[in-house]
């Protein structure tokens, strides 16, 4: 919604599945294995924003966002280097093993974007977004995302 310049902005997104696929040959009791591993990884976010948008002229618009984040991360880690190298006594995995992680955290998050009003109603956005995030005890950092999209507005 917007009120002159003033905006406020409920959005959600959902980032696609990332995989990251690794082998290693080893040597293992003298004959070559090859230990295989997959990360995969997904984002879910729902936000609420607040801010300052301008008209450029035209059909375009500019505006400038903050606002808080409530962000779901899954990622799972999949190996079979235990049936690989593992010997009894040791319990040996009859197939390879997934280890899942999900993290959930509400953090602040800040959003500029630009939007081409096709109709009166539908507009299309881009933009970039940032905001911290923050994994479990492993993995800390901000998040950097462009994004494109189509926007409903109810001016």
């Amino acid at each position: 919604a917007r009120i002159q310049h003033w905006v406020v902005r409920g959005e959600a997104l959902r980032d696609e599945t990332i995989r990251s696929t690794q082998s290693l040959t080893l040597s293992v009791r003298e004959q070559p294995t090859t230990i295989t591993s997959e990360l995969s990884h997904d984002l879910r976010e729902i936000a609420v924003l607040g801010g300052y948008a301008r008209d450029l002229g035209g059909r375009v618009e500019a505006a400038f966002l903050g606002g808080i984040a409530v962000v779901t991360v899954h990622r799972a880690f999949t190996t079979d280097a235990g049936q690989m190298v593992l010997i009894p006594p040791s319990t040996v995995p009859p197939a390879g093993v997934t280890t899942t992680l999900v993290d959930r955290f509400t953090v602040w998050t800040a959003e500029a974007n630009a939007t081409i009003r096709a109709t009166r109603r539908v507009g299309i956005v881009g933009g970039v977004r940032v905001h911290p995030i923050s994994l479990a005890d492993d993995l800390s950092g901000r998040s950097l995302r462009t994004f494109a999209g189509l926007v409903w507005q109810f001016k």
